[in-house]
């Protein structure tokens, strides 16, 4: 049942020292803390009883490297897994020691969020564009496909019909270990437990194009842009 199951996102922390106004972040969103050890812990053994080696993205709702026990965590996922970190680079940048850490470690990709314009981009890149895991990535080319999140952030944007295929292919498991909807259930109004299979398995899905149940109703998310392959290959498994 895990096989369209190519992406678990880890939100290993919901704290971040931005508040971005397109972001819940800087729209009154209050943090609950850190990912603990443990958590982290039930969270790998299951991946490794599971026998899934897709990509692990430390990435969620806040900034991985608020996270002081980050190299902790990323040393506790399976290592038949990819992993790739979001950021927005500001921590790394200030803290450059810890950047040995990371390349010592497995680690597929470092996405950086460039958030201050072209001079910022060229700091990132005098630093890091030797690193050929770090990708770079303007705020002028990820504007255009910002979402509302799940309808707790104002950025204009109303909610939309038609399908969405994320939870097809991505699991969202949050900073306690609670499996939820998707990366952009900022609310929290979905929650399937700690059981990852159990979890996939009763995700609430759209099928039929009627976004008719919270956060989904709320939602602008344009959710076809990726995940046709996966969205197609569940719905084959489940009519079986």
């Amino acid at each position: 049942m895990l096989n369209s199951l190519k992406e678990i996102e880890l939100n290993i922390t919901d704290i971040c020292n931005r508040a971005c106004t397109f972001c819940p972040q800087g729209q009154g969103f209050k943090g609950t803390g850190f990912m603990t050890n443990k958590t982290a812990y039930s969270i790998a053994d299951q991946i490794e009883k599971l026998n899934w080696s897709g990509l692990i993205a430390i990435c969620g709702f806040g900034e991985p490297f608020m996270h002081k026990q980050i190299l902790k965590i990323i040393d506790i996922m399976p290592d038949k897994c990819n992993l790739n970190i979001t950021t927005n680079g500001d921590i790394l940048y200030s803290k450059p020691r810890l950047l040995n850490g990371l390349l010592s470690r497995k680690i597929n990709k470092i996405i950086v969020s460039i958030y201050d314009g072209q001079s910022q981009y060229d700091m990132f890149k005098k630093v890091w564009g030797q690193y050929d895991i770090f990708e770079f990535r303007q705020l002028e080319d990820r504007e255009p496909n910002f979402s509302n999140r799940g309808g707790s952030v104002d950025i204009g944007k109303k909610a939309r019909n038609g399908n969405c295929y994320i939870p097809f292919y991505q699991l969202f498991i949050d900073v306690d270990g609670t499996i939820r909807l998707c990366c952009n259930d900022w609310k929290r109004i979905k929650g399937y437990g700690k059981n990852i299979l159990k979890g996939w398995e009763e995700l609430d899905r759209i099928y039929n194009g009627m976004r008719n149940f919270l956060p989904c109703s709320d939602c602008s998310v344009e959710g076809t842009l990726f995940g046709k392959e996966e969205f197609d290959q569940f719905n084959s498994f489940r009519m079986k």
